[in-house]
């Protein structure tokens, strides 16, 4: 098996070569068509998180209906997406969310994998949209991954998030979605935001992973505009000591793999060093964030980077402007070279293909060297 498994990562490598020629041509001598999509399907939420204020918007707030989803995703500016992220806020607070996964399987013919996230705080309610989803998605046909949201023990968790009995709720929902996993064949991950009030619980945390027999992705705690939080509060401020305890369980846990998120972690390191970031990034050119009010643009690291809204233009249109074209040259100068946010990682590297492709050679020389080392030791 594992043999078949390499032999195949080496008849794949001629267009993971192409996919890096192009990537690095994308933007520069063109605007290429998204090939992954973030939608968060409302603002609405049912958690009180202290790094994240999307539940104070007013429940109220305007959301496109399915007939306007249809109408933007229909564009055939979706004709490659790959990959499509349907977050929120709390996704299955929609009641339509099966059809709106209807949608983007209908409009989005080269569509591999749709990942949906929950705060689990509803069990009962999860386990019905599931499945409705299933019963539109062929999860042999497109990849689904659902991620709970687990930012630490229960003690942890529960001041984080904001909401008493949390925990046991989204430990409840993890066994739902596990037991999806006996007749489907979809992925159940586990998602920690690191922050200064869980670094003592991220070891326990991929224990917990382990005792599911599912994944776990540690992700570094964001500040931007989508999640309206502040690097002045002081709940969100690492103190000398906790930067040290972060970077010490960064080296320990997340660098030694050698898949891309191991890559990340070891340049996320030098970032907190004041080092420059490394590890590409496909929100300047692939990747197309679509709001529940209309919003079109790439990420949300700062308030000026929209590039416009599809009540007032259409999606194709807004994506190929001049103005969008600015706007990421500026993201590429400004913003790029020290973010140090997760988003797509895996994916940037996937498609870069040249900055994975060295380090994998760098990992195993230092693999070979150690062993050689180890090998005159012990004569």
């Amino acid at each position: 098996m594992k043999a078949i498994k390499g032999f195949k990562h080496v008849a794949s490598l001629p267009y993971y070569f192409m996919d890096g020629i192009i990537y690095h041509l994308a933007g520069s001598l063109f605007t290429p068509r998204p090939t992954f999509v973030c939608f968060p399907v409302t603002f609405r939420c049912n958690s009180r998180c202290q790094m994240c204020h999307i539940w104070e918007n007013p429940s109220s707030i305007a959301e496109m209906d399915l007939q306007k989803i249809e109408e933007v995703f229909s564009n055939r500016l979706f004709r490659n997406v790959e990959e499509m992220v349907l977050h929120g806020g709390e996704p299955t607070l929609r009641a339509d969310i099966k059809d709106i996964y209807g949608i983007v399987i209908r409009c989005c013919p080269k569509l591999k994998n749709i990942t949906s996230s929950t705060n689990g705080l509803k069990p009962a309610l999860v386990k019905k949209r599931v499945q409705e989803i299933l019963s539109v998605v062929d999860p042999n046909a497109v990849q689904l991954t659902f991620t709970v949201s687990i930012d630490g023990l229960k003690e942890s968790h529960e001041a984080i998030r904001g909401i008493p009995g949390g925990f046991d709720r989204a430990i409840e929902t993890l066994g739902v979605l596990k037991g999806f996993q006996q007749d489907y064949p979809i992925d159940v991950q586990i998602i920690t935001v690191i922050q200064p009030q869980n670094l003592s619980d991220l070891e326990s945390m991929e224990e917990l992973a382990k005792d599911y027999d599912i994944g776990i992705i540690f992700q570094p705690l964001m500040v931007d505009t989508f999640y309206h939080n502040s690097s002045l509060d002081p709940r969100l401020q690492f103190s000398r000591d906790q930067v040290r305890a972060y970077r010490n369980f960064v080296e320990k846990n997340l660098t030694r793999s050698p898949s891309t998120r191991g890559l990340f972690w070891e340049n996320y390191l030098e970032m907190m060093k004041g080092g420059k970031r490394v590890v590409p990034c496909a929100y300047d050119r692939y990747v197309l964030s679509l709001y529940p009010t209309g919003e079109v643009l790439p990420c949300a690291k700062e308030d000026w980077i929209l590039f416009g809204n599809v009540y007032e233009k259409p999606i194709d249109v807004i994506w190929f402007s001049k103005e969008s074209r600015k706007i990421r040259k500026k993201m590429r100068k400004e913003v790029c070279p020290t973010c140090s946010f997760y988003c797509g990682a895996e994916y940037s590297l996937s498609k870069e293909f040249f900055t994975y492709f060295n380090y994998r050679l760098k990992k195993a020389a230092r693999s070979l060297l150690k062993r050689d080392i180890q090998g005159s030791a012990g004569e």
